[in-house]
């Protein structure tokens, strides 16, 4: 029987380790994660048919729907070599299943399995402050640690292949860094990304992602820390709107996306963060686009025994006032990784953003407690976040009013390998919301003005 490529270069690499000059280390990872959903009522349908305006003529259609029993299971099992110190290749198989009942027009249950990473890098490249990633990797160039990415985020839309095939360049000048980069992002049309089902994959299949990223990290801030980063970016034949009822998905040529992100430390425990984009682009129907969005926030670390952490958040996503002239104003971020909130703004859970093409502002309270002191060795924390959400441009005769969502999460670190998370959230819609879904779908009963409610746990386990 032939042996596989994986294994061949497995074999060779063992053959290397008996070469007593060269040093080789070989380390096998892993992590596996399930998530449960108790109950998640009146969720609009985010995951719709491929084309629900073909369904028959005067067929009553209910999207709202029940989550019960919805439960996900990820594991993904690695291998990474590393010779000497220039050479490093990285290696993940993962298996991806959903199961779920109480959905109409879903199956119940998926599985998969699938190549995760598969990359390798090149330390030193020509000098010595050069390296470059090449192959299917994790992309994700968020300001805040733990946060999602505000622009690009190979997770966004909680795909089943979480990494993108490309290459990248790492070069570190005093306190500068620059990161050149190429993605393709076809790998996203096989996860299920949104507003991809039902469309032909041979006109998007050159989906990608050019650019440049740049971090600096001054020396000599005294009791802070200044972190500045930015970047300038082009995606092709990206997708802008997701198919709704009646209208197909709308994707665009082109869109340049010019970034800027600031995060100051200072002393006493107090953190500003701010970052934003503006864009400019071509629809493929040669509309311009001229959208914007930016987030800016203060959060307080209080210090002593309390453990406490509080903060602000403001968020702006810019809507079009004239969608009939020449250009469109929306924010475009298909590939945004932020998820404050689990029922408008998680990847997973809901997004009720999706509704909207950008065209949403946020103001957000935040407090977390931990309880560290109690038990340093499995630390217990205790989250809230508040979010209050406006369109920005609703149009004539439309409510701006989006919704209030109120959310409670309790983490706990069992040890260093295990985390258990259980969190719940309610969203009590307003009347912009209302007006937006009854225009996204076609509701019968019951309308649009219920509360959507939300209970779950995580468990995540990972050596």
């Amino acid at each position: 029987m032939g042996r596989s490529p994986l294994t061949a270069c497995m074999l060779a690499a063992a053959g290397l380790g008996s070469l007593s000059a060269v040093e080789i280390q070989q380390t096998l990872y892993g992590e596996a994660s399930i998530e449960g959903i108790f109950q998640n009522r009146y969720l609009h349908g985010d995951r719709l048919p491929a084309n629900p305006h073909t369904l028959p003529s005067g067929q009553a259609v209910d999207y709202y729907r029940d989550h019960r029993n919805h439960t996900w299971i990820r594991a993904k099992l690695g291998a990474r070599i590393k010779i000497e110190d220039r050479v490093e290749a990285n290696v993940s198989v993962v298996y991806d299943g959903e199961y779920a009942d109480g959905i109409r027009f879903a199956p119940s249950s998926r599985e998969d399995i699938h190549l995760g990473d598969a990359n390798v890098l090149l330390r030193h490249l020509l000098f010595d402050n050069l390296h470059l990633r090449a192959g299917r990797q994790p992309v994700s160039w968020n300001l805040r640690r733990g946060q999602g990415a505000f622009l690009h985020d190979s997770r966004a839309n909680s795909p089943a292949v979480t990494s993108w095939d490309g290459v990248r360049l790492h070069y570190n000048w005093d306190n500068l860094t620059f990161s050149p980069y190429h993605f393709n992002l076809n790998a996203a049309r096989d996860a299920r990304i949104d507003g991809y089902r039902g469309q032909d994959p041979v006109s998007r299949s050159n989906n990608s992602l050019t650019g440049i990223h740049m971090d600096w990290q001054p020396e000599g801030t005294g009791d802070g820390r200044v972190f500045v980063t930015g970047s300038i970016s082009q995606e092709r034949n990206l997708l802008v709107a997701e198919q709704q009822l009646g209208r197909d998905a709308v994707f665009a040529d082109k869109l340049w996306n010019y970034y800027l992100g600031l995060e100051w430390e200072f002393a006493g425990g107090l953190t500003f963060f701010g970052e934003g984009a503006i864009q400019e682009g071509r629809m493929t129907d040669g509309q311009k686009m001229r959208g914007f969005g930016y987030s800016l926030g203060l959060e307080w670390d209080v210090g002593g025994q309390n453990n406490a952490t509080i903060g602000i958040q403001y968020d702006h996503r810019s809507g079009d006032s004239n969608p009939n002239d020449s250009s469109f104003k929306n924010f475009v971020a298909p590939w945004e990784g932020v998820s404050d909130t689990l029922i408008v703004e998680h990847e997973r859970y809901g997004e009720l953003s999706n509704l909207l093409v950008g065209n949403l502002t946020a103001f957000k309270a935040r407090a977390e407690y931990r309880f560290d002191h109690l038990n340093a060795a499995r630390p217990f924390h205790l989250k809230f976040i508040w979010g209050y959400y406006t369109i920005d441009k609703p149009g004539s005769g439309r409510a701006s009013h989006f919704g209030n969502e109120f959310d409670l999460t309790v983490s706990w670190q069992y040890n260093r390998f295990t985390s258990l998370d259980f969190f719940g959230g309610i969203f009590l819609p307003g009347l912009g919301y209302r007006q937006t879904a009854q225009a996204a779908y076609a509701y019968t009963q019951p309308t649009p003005d219920k509360n959507i409610t939300l209970l779950g746990m995580n468990l995540n386990v990972s050596f």
